[in-house]
């Protein structure tokens, strides 16, 4: 890097840059020197800068006794002169590139621009090879992206690697007048090089860009989305896909139609090459595999199932999907049979993963902030019962009658008993500190987190996946959507036909239960959320065949995420049934 105050040495040695309309049009110039003590040529940009509002006014600099003007000419009213203002008002804008290459001298020179047609074989045999061979040295980009530099221009940054980008003022604005302004968006993908490497999975990044910078923009300078300039260069300046954000009034450089285009047009053409590539898929069956092929082949494996390998129909291609239908064969018990994925194992046994021995020391932590809640020895560690098993049965002969309440309340714990189950446990009221506790519901007192519930005075019921366990230096934590396929897992291991009937419930309020209803053949499920009682809900509730399960928030939040998810991705005509919405749910071993 070179010293600032070389720039007041001798250095200019050629122009490289001084007329047409870029010179016209934005005031500047290119010149091309070497500096003292500093091996290589340099070039330095200087460029004229725009007014500044703020200075345009009757106190001003502008209008001083340190200003004056130099007479051209006058002719009766009109006066033509030059003005000198003060020093502060005079700046010119300086780029120093240094040590310049040979393509920095090209792109810089005066050169006859041309227009060609590039078609995509063009562009394989003859642009790629030279953008590869040719392309400028890109370390400056990634300086930028992996915060090595410029880290303090960074207006917004979304770390994503895939769909993220860094959004950061263009050299070309000084950072300070609005009407001037310019923003580059470089995207953290190192694979795409340009316009020409985007693909439908590529649309996901560019309205991420289109969106989040264009809030970022509005947010910092009151410019909105349609005060904005939004554009790709092709060819671009450098290989590694960027986007440029500029004020509508600002005629930068290359915003003209044989070089610009608007990242909105962009989104629109990749999308109508998707929906066109999507027309074209080829789909056959085999006894246990489906085959897609477009420009590859794709092997879907479905080893579970007794294919019928010429019943292919209703095949629907979108920009989205391919959809498609297919029957299977009969093997024993119909084809009912051939189409469910067993679950039933004698040898399957589904545990908590928070099995620890009696007198074991834990702390208990808010999983969201890690406020402590307890830290203390319990020296009773068990299971609970079933939720599903009578009172009765916990016991060899009936303690209380037929007082069902008083059998339960046997199992609550004291304040050295830690008892389990497969997503939560029981603790005692007397044993854990540090949440807000209302008649039905625990929150941590710090973070206002939903904990658990409150079963009765002695007895608090806290879920895994709200909470943290520490133990001989390791922690314990569990997912809420782990723990909601675990508790459906539970139910449906027993289940006879692999298929069941689920209702799950969560404590939202002092008397607000919210309910999702399930209907369950293992992947395929039949869903319908309600928020409170309704006339289904208390049906379901009142068949003996229903299984009711008592669920954290959490994992009523995550397992509605998941099923409405993989619901939008169904056609529309075959996303619901009986007013119940269609999902998939991954209960099954990979490996089974």
């Amino acid at each position: 890097m070179i010293k600032l105050n070389l720039i007041k040495e001798p250095f200019l040695e050629r122009l490289l840059e001084n007329g047409g309309r870029k010179n016209r049009n934005h005031k500047t110039v290119c010149l091309q020197g070497t500096f003292s003590n500093a091996d290589g040529a340099g070039l330095v940009i200087l460029e004229k800068t725009a007014f500044e509002e703020d200075n345009l006014k009757c106190s001003s600099d502008y209008f001083s006794t340190s200003s004056y003007l130099k007479k051209v000419f006058h002719n009766d009213i009109y006066g033509n002169y030059e003005y000198y203002p003060v020093l502060e008002l005079n700046s010119i804008k300086t780029t120093v590139i240094h040590p310049a290459t040979e393509k920095h001298i090209e792109k810089y020179s005066v050169q006859n621009p041309y227009i060609v047609d590039e078609t995509p074989d063009i562009y394989e045999s003859i642009v790629l090879p030279y953008i590869i061979k040719e392309q400028f040295d890109l370390q400056w980009v990634y300086n930028i992206l992996e915060h090595k530099c410029e880290a303090d221009r960074i207006l917004f940054e979304d770390p994503d690697p895939i769909n993220g980008f860094v959004l950061l003022p263009d050299l070309k604005w000084n950072g300070i007048t609005l009407d001037t302004l310019y923003f580059l968006a470089i995207v953290n993908d190192k694979h795409i090089k340009s316009l020409r490497d985007l693909k439908g999975n590529h649309i996901s990044l560019l309205k991420n860009i289109y969106e989040k910078g264009c809030q970022a923009i509005e947010e910092k300078y009151g410019l909105n989305r349609s005060q904005l300039r939004i554009y790709l260069h092709y060819q671009p300046s450098f290989y590694h896909l960027h986007v440029h954000f500029t004020y509508l009034k600002h005629e930068a450089p290359g915003i003209h139609a044989e070089r610009a285009h608007l990242l909105s047009n962009v989104i629109i053409n990749v999308l109508v090459n998707l929906k066109r590539q999507l027309k074209t898929p080829q789909i056959s069956l085999s006894c246990d595999s489906v085959f897609i092929t477009e420009d590859i082949v794709t092997k879907i494996p479905c080893k579970e199932l007794r294919i019928v390998y010429n019943s292919l129909n209703n095949v629907q291609v979108t920009d989205k999907f391919v959809s498609f239908r297919f029957a299977t064969s009969n093997d024993g018990f119909g084809s009912f049979k051939s189409e469910i994925l067993q679950l039933n194992h004698d040898n399957d046994k589904i545990t908590s993963n928070f099995n620890f021995a009696n007198d074991s020391k834990l702390r208990i932590q808010c999983g969201n902030c890690t406020a402590i809640f307890c830290e203390s020895t319990f020296k009773r560690i068990l299971p609970l019962p079933s939720e599903h098993s009578e009172p009765s049965d916990w016991f060899c002969h009936n303690h209380h009658g037929n007082d069902s309440s008083m059998n339960k309340s046997l199992l609550d714990p004291s304040e050295n008993d830690f008892f389990y189950s497969l997503c939560y446990c029981h603790l005692n009221s007397k044993a854990v500190t540090g949440f807000i506790r209302s008649a039905t519901n625990l929150v941590c007192k710090r973070c206002l987190a939903w904990i658990g519930v409150v079963l009765n005075e002695n007895c608090f019921k806290i879920w895994f996946n709200t909470i943290q366990i520490s133990h001989n230096s390791k922690i314990y934590k569990t997912s809420a959507l782990d723990d909601a396929y675990l508790t459906i897992r539970n139910i449906l291991k027993d289940s006879l036909l692999s298929s069941a009937r689920i209702i799950l419930h969560c404590q939202v309020g002092k008397e607000k239960l919210d309910y999702l209803m399930i209907e369950l053949y293992v992947a395929k499920v039949l869903f319908k959320f309600q928020s409170g009682p309704n006339v289904i809900v208390n049906q379901w509730i009142n068949d003996v065949s229903v299984s009711s399960v008592e669920i954290s928030k959490l994992m009523m939040i995550e397992v509605l995420k998941h099923l409405y998810a993989m619901n939008k991705l169904l056609p529309k005509e075959w996303s619901s049934s009986n007013d119940f919405y269609i999902s998939y749910l991954p209960l099954y071993d990979n490996d089974k």
